[in-house]
């Protein structure tokens, strides 16, 4: 016979609470470490002449991410960034907005490895 009490002394019992729900291993996980990426994005439309970069190099700075921002040849914008993914999928939405006279028509973007080897992040000329 199971009893309310019983229940809850079989649950107390348990070795390894993490084995029976291991969604709760992973959120651990993801609070203790934060996944650390490397962000490589092309952004073209309306891009160049309009703030694009110093609102990318303010916005990166302001969320604490690392990596570079530069104009290219064919009047897209280059950016490779680092930081937590968490923090570079919200800095996305910035890249699809841009500043105020910037016209976004697509952005490319990839995930790759962090490399660390950005302190601050830059506009490259």
């Amino acid at each position: 016979m199971v009893t309310p009490n019983s229940e809850e002394h079989e649950e107390n019992q348990s070795p390894d609470a993490t084995a029976e729900h291991p969604e709760a291993a992973d959120a651990n996980s993801e609070q203790a470490e934060p996944e650390i990426v490397r962000l490589h994005a092309v952004v073209y439309g309306v891009v160049q002449g309009v703030g694009f970069r110093a609102n990318t190099q303010r916005a990166a700075s302001q969320a604490g991410i690392t990596g570079w921002v530069r104009n290219q040849w064919d009047g897209t914008v280059e950016v490779v960034a680092e930081g937590p993914r968490v923090i570079l999928e919200r800095f996305e939405q910035f890249l699809h907005q841009g500043p105020r006279a910037a016209h976004v028509e697509r952005v490319e973007l990839s995930y790759e490895a962090a490399t660390g080897e950005f302190s601050r992040f830059s506009v490259r000329y």
